[in-house]
């Protein structure tokens, strides 16, 4: 699989164009009429770990299925690697600020502020924030319900997060599989 690291200079007029055009293209193949939803600063719980703030600003049950967006603030320091793979949904993320090192497939490039990464479905990637500043990103996940494997993750016992078989599973049925290390 080949895969292109683009590197997009989208303003906040181009980006808000491009989520337009994927609810426009959703709203195409049958999504029908909906109620608007707005989303207010710090509206809703923040999720933060030693290497992430992650904020859920529309999900599933917000955009009827069709996609999820989040604002995440990586710290420097944060390295996904060895990485791991979504075998149904794609991810888009744009650098808003900071700069972060991508491999996606066989592909590495650096990203920052303006600049966007694609990843689709089956695609193995990671990424590490580059530097001591803070890197902050929106997300978008495609088909939505990403966040559902965060919200479930409050329920877990420290057993059960110990444990390394089920812990794949549960991965596994949140869409997320590891690449295990050699």
């Amino acid at each position: 699989m080949n895969i292109h690291l683009k590197k997009a200079a989208l303003t906040l007029a181009g980006f808000a164009g491009l989520l337009f055009g994927m609810t426009h293209i959703a709203a195409q193949e049958g999504g029908g009429s909906e109620s608007p939803y707005f989303h207010k600063a710090g509206a809703t719980e923040i999720y933060s770990g030693a290497n992430a703030r992650t904020e859920f600003l529309l999900t599933a049950e917000e955009s009827r299925g069709r996609f999820s967006i989040v604002d995440e603030t990586f710290f420097p320091g944060m390295n996904s690697a060895p990485g791991h793979t979504h075998h149904f949904h794609s991810e888009v993320f744009y650098v808003i600020s900071g700069s972060m090192e991508w491999t996606v497939g066989d592909e590495t490039d650096t990203v920052g502020a303006g600049d966007l990464v694609y990843i689709p479905p089956g695609a193995v990637h990671h990424t590490r924030v580059l530097g001591d500043e803070p890197v902050r990103a929106l997300m978008i996940y495609e088909p939505a319900g990403y966040e559902r494997g965060y919200f479930s993750r409050r329920g877990l016992t420290d057993e059960q997060r110990q444990d390394q078989e089920f812990m794949a599973e549960f991965l596994h049925s949140m869409d997320v599989d590891p690449v295990r290390r050699p």
